[in-house]
């Protein structure tokens, strides 16, 4: 299961090094994530205050997604429950529902987001 500590270890990554965010959620966990959903790319869209346009370009990989739209990507995605995983050993990258974010983020994370969140490269 994705726990506190993991999403507080891939945020810091994510917020120290821009080579990192690739890593961080593919255009195919995008995709199952809003499948798991069951989000369109318009709702998507809403929860995460990322264009519609540009989900759609990340998820047929036309283009890579900068820090600061990572972030507010995953950040929807845990609101909702559901977080990307990488390759394990057991098996390759996914997506699994997690406890919503509201529940279980740390304040002290959550304060260190919204912090870091203007110093990121827009858009």
């Amino acid at each position: 299961m994705f726990s506190r500590p993991d999403i507080a270890y891939e945020v810091k990554n994510l917020m120290s090094s821009q080579s990192t965010r690739k890593s961080l959620i593919s255009a195919a966990q995008l995709r199952a994530a809003r499948a798991l959903l069951g989000w369109s790319q318009s709702v998507l869209s809403e929860k995460s205050l990322v264009s519609k346009a540009t989900i759609d370009a990340i998820e047929r990989e036309k283009r890579e997604p900068n820090p600061r739209t990572v972030i507010d990507l995953l950040m929807a995605l845990a609101r909702a429950g559901v977080m990307p995983f990488s390759e394990d050993g057991r098996g390759g990258p996914g997506v699994r529902f997690v406890q919503p974010m509201e529940e279980s983020i740390d304040p002290q994370l959550a304060a260190l987001i919204r912090a870091n969140r203007a110093k990121l490269d827009p858009d």
